[in-house]
């Protein structure tokens, strides 16, 4: 089962599958592949630690709030609600006024 390939970090000659590491596809034997992808292999960082992270983040950032809506238009609709209810609160003010002001 030798296809001419030598693990670079172990020498080994012969694995049930070769895998991607640090240089570039097959080029690990199946154990020391595993424990790159893992981090754990010694001298070597580990394989696109940043990326793993980065995928995280984005999903933390493309997440959208329990009510559905992104958290801009959340905000755009607190802001119309607000104003609807400071309309509404002037308006009812003014009708109280008004009634007041007709009960004298």
């Amino acid at each position: 089962m030798s296809t001419g390939r030598k693990c670079t970090v172990c020498a080994r000659t012969e694995t049930p599958l070769w895998r991607a590491g640090p240089h570039g596809p097959k080029t690990l034997c199946n154990a020391c592949g595993v424990r790159w992808k893992k981090g754990k292999l010694s001298g070597y960082p580990p394989p696109a630690e940043s990326i793993r992270v980065t995928k995280k983040i984005d999903k933390k950032q493309n997440r959208k709030p329990v009510n559905g809506l992104s958290e801009e238009l959340a905000r755009k609709l607190m802001k119309q609600r607000f104003e609807v209810l400071l309309r509404a609160a002037t308006l009812l003010d003014l009708v109280t006024a008004e009634t007041s002001q007709s009960a004298v």
